[in-house]
């Protein structure tokens, strides 16, 4: 290496002891880029990539405190740690990323967040939302990190307009830029809406259930929710639309609320990877 370079590196590790990660300034970035085959720029690098998330998982602590118990999430999550095994063992699932799992199973976080999506949707938006999305993608990147259970079909029920069911069409292909819920219960878990959704995975479900404060109990008992969570960025194929519920329960108002089975095929596109690079341990 030549002696300018030497001097370079000095005063940037220097630089670094005596001052706070944030304040590095891109200057200091772009050296560290030109000299990024170095071992030891390599380990500053990789510790910088870790370090800002790590205060935006704390903010997210914070929010995750106004939905539930936060040492009760905590509780859950040691006490089946275990049971979340990551799809890639270089790409764990994050401890803030698992507990918003929780807290979005088991208080009103899942509420709050469709309610943003809802009203998000129509153009409005309002300054705790920003919160909450941070919230969303948090979650979204934590599942994308979880393993899949090996299970073919999962179901969801739903409230649909007549409208709104007239959007899905045999052969059409759709895709849920929400976080859904599912069960992997051999039957409908929920029954109240007038819309069965039947999914054919293409490789499973990630299942949510041993972080969920409402466990199931196992597969065999219709008391237990099985509850999975689909990929954000999965895309599906309209294969069906049968008139009817799985369960056969009337709708309220047949007219404006038919009772429809939508029926799904998870169309099989490459690994669906982290869709967040940085994440840090809380």
């Amino acid at each position: 290496m030549s002696p300018s370079k030497i001097g370079v590196v000095q005063n940037l590790c220097s630089a670094v002891h005596q001052t706070i990660v944030p304040a590095v300034t891109s200057p200091a970035l772009a050296v560290a880029s030109e000299l990024g085959s170095l071992p030891n720029l390599r380990n500053f690098m990789q510790r910088l990539r870790f370090a800002k998330p790590k205060v935006q998982e704390c903010d997210n602590i914070k929010i995750l405190r106004q939905y539930m118990n936060i040492d009760l999430a905590r509780q859950i999550l040691e006490d089946n740690r275990a049971c979340i095994l990551p799809r890639d063992a270089n790409l764990p699932p994050p401890n803030c990323g698992m507990l918003a799992i929780v807290a979005y199973t088991a208080g009103h976080l899942d509420r709050q967040i469709a309610h943003m999506e809802q009203v998000s949707a129509n153009g409005i938006n309002r300054p705790e939302f920003r919160q909450l999305a941070s919230t969303k993608a948090l979650i979204a990147g934590t599942i994308s990190r979880i393993q899949k259970t090996d299970v073919s079909i999962v179901r969801r029920n739903v409230q649909f307009t007549k409208e709104t069911i007239a959007g899905y069409t045999p052969g059409k292909t759709i895709q849920f830029d929400r976080l859904t819920s599912v069960t992997y219960h051999p039957q409908q878990v929920f029954t109240g809406g007038n819309v069965d959704f039947v999914i054919h995975t293409a490789n499973g479900v990630v299942s949510i259930d041993p972080l969920s404060h409402f466990k199931s109990t196992g597969l065999q008992t219709n008391g237990g929710e099985a509850e999975g969570m689909l990929d954000i960025d999965s895309r599906y194929s309209v294969i069906a639309i049968n008139s009817g519920k799985e369960n056969g329960n009337p709708s309220i108002d047949e007219n404006c609320y038919p009772t429809k089975t939508i029926v799904l095929q998870e169309i099989d596109t490459s690994q669906h990877g982290a869709i967040f690079e940085e994440t840090a341990h809380c």
